[in-house]
């Protein structure tokens, strides 16, 4: 249904709009964070 949802609103000029937000932190910061920030079962 998404992906049927999502065509018909592109054919109507409707067109999906996403939000990016990035956190940067540097190689020291990762070293001493309270977790791996490179965990995946974290994010």
């Amino acid at each position: 249904h998404a992906t049927r949802d999502l065509y018909e609103a592109i054919e109507r000029g409707e067109y999906p709009v996403w939000n990016v937000f990035v956190q940067i932190m540097t190689p020291k910061e990762a070293e001493t964070y309270r977790f791996n920030p490179f965990d995946i079962t974290k994010v």
